[in-house]
């Protein structure tokens, strides 16, 4: 819906983004609960194991994430100059060309 909706790249890059951004997260923190309430339970190195192979998982996608949006932004800034905010420069109107 986001890559209709909004009108720039800007906007259009980051709700896809942030989409997967999101289910990744949910996913993550789902395994997460997961190993725990297991390894509460049931004991054993292997729920250990995907405990940390999930951090690890996250802390790769976290420097992904990072990354991508430092790409992002840099792009955008280059199609959209930091002056652009100004207002544009308004002519003496005392004064006439050639005058």
């Amino acid at each position: 819906m986001g890559l209709l909706i909004f009108p720039d790249t800007k906007s259009r890059m980051f709700t896809a983004f942030r989409a997967t951004a999101i289910g990744l997260g949910a996913v993550i923190l789902a395994v997460l609960l997961y190993g725990f309430s297991l390894l509460l339970t049931d004991g054993g190195e292997q729920y250990l194991a995907l405990i940390l192979h999930t951090l690890f998982l996250g802390v790769v996608l976290a420097a992904g994430t990072w990354g991508t949006y430092g790409i992002i932004r840099e792009r955008t800034r280059k199609e959209h100059p930091e002056n652009a905010c100004q207002p544009p420069a308004v002519s003496d109107p005392g004064t006439k060309d050639g005058e």
